[in-house]
């Protein structure tokens, strides 16, 4: 039913302020250092990370995952300390699960950012149209050319406009055709 959380082990599933809430934590022991490829299962520390996945009955989910901060083992490796990933459901900084990442890119790109803001909270609560418009667009996609800083998309908006003169796309179309160029 949630192939998203095949690598992880659920420990318990609750219902929180309207929401439906998933505690689980990686399933694996060990976990390969980014840097160097070196695995390790020295702990070093560990912390809840929220994703919100996709709505379930027409309720909101959130999955609260307890990741481990691990300790390189390789000592030419640059780094010291990692943050585990979970393969299929995480990536660095990322806020989504693959499956609302995946629908809200769909959504953004059909509808061209504000209007699919919209449509959003259906799938997830006060989503604005900047953070739509940052789901469609990633680095390298063209569709936030000149607007990256470091490895997370930012967008400037002209709100008067209704538009944003980065992107300099107006309706579903021209995003769709920018996006594939």
């Amino acid at each position: 039913m949630l192939p998203h959380l095949a690598e992880v082990t659920v420990d318990g599933i609750h219902e929180s302020a309207g929401r439906i809430v998933i505690e689980a934590r990686s399933g694996r022991d060990r976990a390969a250092c980014p840097g160097c490829g070196t695995e390790s299962a020295r702990v070093h520390g560990r912390y809840h990370r929220w994703l919100a996945d996709t709505a379930l009955a027409g309720r909101p989910v959130v999955i609260r995952l307890l990741v481990r901060r691990l300790v390189c083992r390789e000592a030419a490796c640059a780094r010291v300390t990692f943050v585990e990933q979970i393969p299929g459901l995480t990536r660095p900084h990322s806020r989504y699960s693959p499956p609302l990442r995946a629908a809200l890119t769909a959504i953004g790109v059909a509808l061209a950012g504000r209007p699919g803001a919209r449509v959003g909270p259906t799938r997830r609560p006060h989503l604005p149209a900047e953070e739509m418009i940052m789901t469609v667009g990633g680095p390298g996609s063209g569709y936030l050319s000149g607007s990256q800083r470091k490895t997370h998309p930012y967008v400037s908006a002209d709100r008067g406009a209704g538009w944003c003169p980065t992107c300099r796309f107006r309706d579903a179309d021209s995003t769709a055709a920018g996006l594939h160029r």
